[in-house]
C-alpha cells in the first residue's frame, strides 16, 4: 500500500477524480456529488488551517507525527453532508477529529472537549441553535458551516486543501471510552490504521461504486468512520438518515425509498427488528443486498428470526474503539446452517489484522479453550494520550509479530477459538459493560454519584434482565436523594451510563477481604420497580397517604420512599388523588407540588401533618332541571344534524360465553338505570333554555334478543348488527339514554351491546356502567349480594360545583389565565388533507388502532421518569413532533380530556364529567426531544391546574372568525389511558371484550392510547370527510417513530 493509500483523504480524492459526477452523500436534503464534496472540504481545510495556524509556523499546521503537537478540532454536528465534509476537511487540514454527539449534556461536551485538548469546534447554526452557546463550548473558537465564507472556492495562488505531509503516523481522530477512573478516556487512531480498516471493510463488504451504505450511526459513535470512509474509498454513495426515522417499520421504508443496498445497525437495534418481524412479518427492502451488525453480542436465534423473513445475508462485526472499530467479521448467508451456540461467533480477522487467544502466560489457547482475546496488526491504535501508564498496560508488546515494535491490544475480552478457526465471543473479563452499544465503565458513573452531597459509599454494578437489556444499578450509601443524584448523572455522563435505578442500603457488602461482595447486592428483582427497597411508612399522615395511593394505583403495598409515577401513576391518577387531597386537607394541593414530592414521605411533610383532617361537607345538589356546561355543549352539536349526535354514541361489546339468564341480564340492566339519575334523564329546550327532565320511575328498558345462531354466519352478522346498533342516533328528549341489545350467535354465546349517548356518559362512566351491570347481574341470579347504595344525586353536585364557580370572581381569573396561555398561537391546524374539507362538518368517522413495538411502553415511562414528567408528556410531546412536521407549525394546539372527577364522591357516578383542555406546544427554538418534553410537560402541568377552566368561555376570546367546517380551536386531541380496571365479568359467564366503533369523528383526529396487557396501544379516530385510512395509518407509524427515537436512540444511544 502507497503512503497516499494508507491516507482516507486520499483515497477519497482519488474517487472524486475519478469519478466527480457521481453521488457522494444522498438522503440530507440536496444530494452532493463526489467534487462538491471535495471542494467543499477543501474550503473548510482552508478555514481550519488558518484558524489553526500559528506566528512563525508558515503554511500548515504543526509538525504531524508528534504526539502532543497534532491539533485536535471537534466535530460537533449532527448526521448530513455537513459531518461528512467535516471529517475530510480535518484530514486535508493535517488535525484530528473528535467526533461530539450533539445531544450530550453541556457538561460532558465540556469535559470530552478538556480531556482531548480541542483547538475548535466544527458546528452548524442552522442545525443545533446552540452550536455557538459558551455553556457547550467554552471559550474555544467556533468554525460555523453555516457561514458562506467556509464555503469559498480557493483563490488564485492559494496552496492545496491537505497538508503536503502525508504521513501515516499521523493522528486521525480521538474518541473517548469509558475509563475506570471515573473519567472518560480518549483514544488515539492514526491514519495507517483508518486507512487500512477503510480499505479492509471496502473488501470485506464487498462495496463498490454501485452501493448506498445507510449512514445510521450517532455522530458520537466511532461507527461513523466504517460508513463513510470505506463507502467513499469504493466510490459509493453515503445516505443519511433523518432524525425521525429510527422505529424499524419507518426505517425499512427508509431504506426501501432511498435505495440502500448496505445498512450497518447496532446489533440491539437489529434484534428489536427481528423480534417485531415475527410479531408482524413485512416485506424487507429488495434493495438491500447486506446488514452488517455489531457493538453488541449477537443471538442465535435472532439470526434464525431474521432468515425467516429476509435472505439478506449478515455479517456480525467485533471490535473496539483501540481496535479501529472493526477487528473481526463473521459472515451468515441465508442458506448456511446456523452455529451451534446461543450466540453468534465473531469470525476472523479483517484483512492487516491479527487476533490472538491467549492464556495467562500469553500462550496460545487451543480450540475449545477460554482465553483472552488480543488484538494486533494495523488496527491498533496509538494508544491513550496523557496516560503512559495504563497505555502500557492495555498495549502490550506483540510476541508473534515479525515487525519491531507491534504491539497487541488486550481487549479484556474472553473467547475460545472454534475448530473451524472461528471466534467465539464469551463476555467481559472485567467489570466493564457494554449497553446500548456503548462501551460503560461503572467506575466512571460510581466517581459522578460519589461526588454528590450525601453520598457516603457507593457502587454501581450492570444488570441484565430477562428480556437480555443491560441496565445499570446504582448500590447508595447515605442520605442522597435518588432523583437527585439520577440528575446529576444525567448532567455529566451520556444517558447509557446513567443507573437506570437507585437502592439506598445503610451499608455495602463486603467479602472477608474488604471487597464490595457484588454477590451479596440485592438483586433488582428485590428491589421495589427495581427504584428502593421497601419503606414503611411513619405516623399517621403517611399511612394514610399510602393507603390512598394504594387505592388509586390498585398497588397493594406503597413504601414511603416509593416514586408515585414508578409504580404506575400517570396525570389521571394524580389528579384523583388531588382531589382526594383537596377534601382531606382543606388546602389544594398543586399539580407542580405534587410533581416534586412524588413520595408518600415528601408529600406529607409538603401537607405539614395535617393530611388527616375532616373531610370538608358535601355540597347541596343543584335543581333537578340543571345542566352542566358539558350537556350544554352536546347537546347544541346534536341540534346540528343528525351524524353529530351519532359521532357522541358511546358503545361497548361484550362476548359472553356460558348459561345466560337473559331475564336476569335484562333486569340487570335496569337496575343500573334505576341507580343512575343521568340514565333516567332527558333534554328539553324550554323557556329560552335547556333544560333536563329527572323521571323517577325506572323507563321501560327492553333488552333486544336477537337470535342468528341459525343463520351459519353468526359472529359475522352478529357484528354487523352490533356495529348497526351502534350508530344508531339517539333522540335526546326520550329517556333511557341507554339502550342494549343480545344477539345469539351460537348455542351458549352471545354478544352484549350497550349503548350510551355521551351527554350521560364518558369513558369512566362506561367502565362503571360494566362493574355495575355484572354487579347487579350477579345478585339477581343469586351470586351476590345486593349493590350498595349510588349517590342519588352526585352528578346534580357536580352542577352545584360548576354553577358556584361560574358565579364566583375566581372564574374570571382562571378563564384570563388559560387565554392569556394560549393567546398568539395559530387557533387552526393546518393539516394536509386527502380531500378538500367541506363546508360543514359531517362528523363520519372511522378509526384505525396499532399496537406498539414490545417495550415501548416501558421505555417511555422510563423516559419520563429520568426527566421528570409523566409517560403522557412524553407521548404528547412525539403527537406534537409529528404534527409540526405535517403542518409546517412551530406552535400548535392540541385538547385532551380531563376526567373531572376530583371530588371523590363523583368517582362511582355515571354522567358526562369530561373537559376539554387546551394545551400549547412550542417547538420553537427547542434543541431535540428533551427540551421540548421538558417545555410541554411544563403545559400539562399549566392546563392540570387550571382543568376546570370551561371550553366555551375560552373559545369567544382566542377564535375570531367561527364556523361550522372546523371544530373550534382544537382540531387534533390526545387522550391517554393508564391501565384499565380489569374487565367486569358476569357471574359463571366468560366475557371478553370486542371493539365496537360509532362511525363518527369528533374531532378532524383523535388519538387515544390505552395500556393493555403492559403495552400502548394507540387507536386514532378521524374524519372520512378529510382523510383516507392509508394516511392515518402512516400518521401513526410516524408517531411511533418519534416515540421510538425518543426513547431507543434517547441522547444519542
Amino acid at each position: 500500500m502507497s503512503e497516499a493509500q494508507r491516507m482516507v483523504h486520499r483515497l477519497f480524492e482519488a474517487r472524486a477524480a475519478a469519478s466527480p459526477d457521481a453521488p457522494a452523500v444522498l438522503g440530507d436534503g440536496m444530494p452532493v456529488n463526489y467534487a462538491e464534496l471535495d471542494a467543499r472540504a477543501d474550503a473548510v481545510a482552508r478555514s481550519l488551517r488558518s484558524m489553526l495556524r500559528e506566528p512563525g509556523r508558515g503554511d500548515g499546521p504543526p509538525a504531524p507525527h508528534t504526539p502532543g503537537d497534532e491539533p485536535v478540532i471537534a466535530v460537533r454536528l449532527p448526521r448530513g453532508a455537513g459531518l461528512v465534509t467535516a471529517l475530510l476537511a480535518a484530514a486535508k487540514s493535517g488535525a484530528a477529529y473528535l467526533p461530539l454527539d450533539p445531544g450530550l449534556p453541556p457538561e460532558r461536551t465540556r469535559a470530552l472537549l478538556e480531556s482531548a485538548g480541542a483547538r475548535l469546534v466544527i458546528s452548524d447554526r442552522r442545525r443545533l441553535p446552540d452550536a455557538g452557546s459558551t455553556d457547550v463550548l467554552g471559550t474555544l473558537p467556533l468554525l460555523d458551516l453555516s457561514d458562506d465564507a467556509h464555503a469559498t472556492p480557493p483563490a488564485a495562488g492559494d496552496g492545496p486543501a491537505a497538508h503536503h505531509d502525508d504521513y501515516p503516523g499521523r493522528l486521525a481522530y480521538l474518541i473517548h471510552t469509558s475509563g475506570s477512573t471515573g473519567r472518560p478516556k480518549p483514544v488515539a487512531v492514526e491514519h495507517r490504521s483508518l486507512a487500512n480498516h477503510a480499505q479492509a471493510v471496502r473488501a470485506c463488504f464487498g462495496l463498490t461504486e454501485t452501493d448506498r451504505v445507510l449512514q445510521f450511526t450517532n455522530p458520537g459513535f466511532d461507527v461513523l468512520g466504517e460508513e463513510v470512509f470505506p463507502t467513499l474509498a469504493a466510490g459509493g454513495a453515503v445516505v443519511v438518515l433523518d432524525d425521525t426515522t429510527v422505529a424499524p417499520d419507518a426505517l425499512a421504508e427508509f431504506i426501501r425509498d432511498h435505495r440502500v443496498t448496505v445498512a450497518n445497525l447496532p446489533t440491539p437495534y437489529w434484534a428489536q427488528w427481528c423480534t417485531e418481524l415475527d410479531r408482524a412479518p413485512r416485506d424487507l427492502p429488495p434493495t438491500l443486498r447486506l446488514l452488517v451488525i455489531g457493538s453488541d453480542t449477537a443471538r442465535t436465534h435472532h439470526l434464525a428470526a431474521w432468515r425467516r423473513h429476509s435472505a439478506v445475508p449478515v455479517i456480525n462485526a467485533y471490535g473496539l474503539t483501540e481496535t479501529t472499530i472493526t477487528a473481526t467479521t463473521a459472515f451468515y448467508p441465508p442458506d448456511a446452517p446456523l452455529p451451534d451456540c446461543s450466540t453468534l461467533p465473531i469470525g476472523t480477522p479483517l484483512d492487516g489484522v491479527d487476533a490472538h487467544v491467549l492464556g495467562p502466560a500469553m500462550e496460545p489457547c487451543p480450540p475449545g479453550t477460554t482465553g483472552e482475546l488480543f488484538i494486533g496488526g494495523q488496527a491498533v491504535a496509538r494508544g491513550y494520550p496523557g496516560r503512559p501508564g495504563l497505555t502500557a498496560q492495555r498495549f502490550v508488546p506483540d510476541p508473534f509479530a515479525a515487525r519491531p515494535g507491534a504491539r497487541l491490544y488486550r481487549t479484556g475480552d474472553l473467547a475460545r477459538r472454534t475448530q473451524d478457526g472461528s471466534i467465539e465471543f464469551l463476555g467481559r473479563d472485567d467489570h466493564q459493560v457494554k449497553i446500548r452499544g456503548h462501551r460503560v465503565e461503572p467506575a466512571e458513573t460510581e466517581a459522578v454519584l460519589a461526588g454528590e452531597p450525601g453520598v457516603r459509599e457507593c457502587a454501581v454494578v450492570p444488570h441484565r434482565s430477562p428480556s437480555g437489556d443491560v441496565r445499570l444499578i446504582a448500590y447508595v450509601v447515605g442520605e442522597a436523594d435518588p432523583r437527585r443524584l439520577r440528575e446529576a448523572a444525567a448532567r455529566t455522563l451520556p444517558d447509557y451510563a446513567v443507573p437506570a435505578a437507585y437502592v439506598t442500603l445503610p451499608a455495602l457488602p463486603v467479602t472477608p477481604q474488604g471487597k464490595l461482595d457484588r454477590a451479596a447486592l440485592p438483586a433488582p428483582r428485590d428491589v421495589r420497580d427495581g427504584e428502593r427497597p421497601y419503606a414503611r411508612p411513619e405516623g399517621p399522615d403517611e399511612e394514610r397517604l399510602a393507603a390512598l395511593w394504594g387505592e388509586v394505583l390498585g398497588v397493594d403495598r406503597v413504601g414511603r420512599t416509593d416514586d408515585f409515577f414508578a409504580l404506575g401513576g400517570d396525570s389521571l391518577h394524580m389528579t384523583r388523588i388531588l382531589g382526594r387531597l383537596t377534601q382531606t386537607h382543606g388546602t389544594r394541593i398543586t399539580a407542580r407540588e405534587f410533581m416534586a414530592a412524588r413520595t408518600v414521605r415528601d408529600l406529607a411533610a409538603r401537607l405539614g401533618g395535617s393530611a388527616s383532617g375532616p373531610a370538608a361537607a358535601r355540597r347541596c345538589a343543584a335543581p333537578a332541571d340543571a345542566v352542566s356546561h358539558g350537556e350544554q355543549r352536546l347537546w347544541f352539536l346534536a341540534q346540528l344534524k343528525e351524524s353529530a349526535t351519532t359521532a357522541y354514541n358511546v358503545p361497548s361489546a361484550l362476548r359472553l360465553r356460558g348459561d345466560l339468564d337473559v331475564a336476569a341480564l335484562e333486569q340487570a340492566v335496569r337496575d343500573v338505570v334505576g341507580r343512575h339519575e343521568r340514565l333516567r334523564t332527558t333534554f328539553h329546550f324550554r323557556s329560552g333554555r335547556l333544560v333536563a327532565e329527572i323521571a323517577d320511575d325506572v323507563p321501560p328498558l327492553a333488552l333486544q334478543v336477537i337470535d342468528l345462531g341459525a343463520s351459519g354466519d353468526g359472529e359475522s352478522a352478529a357484528l354487523k348488527h352490533a356495529e348497526e346498533f351502534a350508530r344508531r342516533p339517539f333522540d335526546l328528549t326520550c329517556a333511557p339514554l341507554l339502550r342494549a341489545a343480545l344477539i345469539g350467535t351460537a348455542p351458549g354465546e352471545h354478544l352484549l351491546v350497550l349503548v350510551t349517548h355521551h351527554i350521560v356518559s364518558d369513558g369512566v362512566s362506561s367502565d362503571l356502567l360494566d362493574r355495575e351491570l355484572a354487579l347487579a347481574y350477579a345478585h339477581r341470579t343469586g351470586q351476590g349480594p345486593a349493590p350498595a347504595t349510588a349517590n342519588p344525586h352526585g352528578y346534580r353536585e357536580f352542577i352545584r360545583a360548576q354553577r358556584e364557580l361560574a358565579a364566583s370572581p375566581d372564574v374570571d381569573a382562571l378563564v384570563g389565565r388559560v387565554v392569556d396561555r394560549l393567546r398568539g398561537a395559530p387557533t387552526t391546524l393546518a393539516l394536509p388533507t386527502d380531500h378538500p374539507r367541506p363546508r360543514s362538518m359531517s362528523y363520519r368517522g372511522d378509526q384505525v388502532t396499532r399496537a406498539t413495538p414490545a417495550g415501548l411502553r416501558d421505555a417511555v415511562a422510563r423516559l419520563a421518569a429520568q426527566e421528570g414528567t409523566t409517560p403522557y408528556s412524553v407521548v404528547l410531546t412525539a403527537l406534537g413532533s409529528v404534527l409540526r412536521d405535517l403542518c409546517g407549525q412551530d406552535e400548535l394546539l392540541i385538547g385532551s380530556p380531563t376526567a373531572g372527577r376530583a371530588d371523590p364522591a363523583h368517582e362511582d357516578v355515571i354522567g358526562f364529567f369530561v373537559n376539554t383542555v387546551v394545551l400549547r406546544l412550542d417547538f420553537r427554538g427547542t434543541n431535540g426531544f428533551r427540551d421540548a418534553l421538558l417545555r410541554t410537560h411544563s403545559q400539562v402541568l399549566d392546563a392540570i391546574e387550571d382543568e376546570y377552566a370551561p371550553f366555551d368561555r375560552l373559545v369567544p376570546h382566542l377564535v375570531t372568525e367561527r364556523g361550522l367546517a372546523v371544530p373550534p380551536l382544537v382540531q387534533v386531541a390526545l387522550a391517554y389511558q393508564g391501565p384499565r380496571r380489569p374487565e367486569a365479568r358476569l357471574a359463571g359467564i366468560e366475557a371478553a371484550p370486542v371493539p365496537l366503533h360509532n362511525g363518527g369523528a369528533k374531532f378532524d383526529l383523535t388519538l387515544e392510547v390505552e395500556e393493555v396487557d403492559g403495552e400502548m396501544v394507540t387507536t386514532a379516530e378521524y374524519s372520512t370527510d378529510l382523510f383516507r385510512r392509508d394516511t392515518v395509518r402512516n400518521l401513526l407509524d410516524s408517531w411511533v417513530a418519534v416515540l421510538a427515537a425518543a426513547v431507543i436512540d434517547y441522547d444519542g444511544a
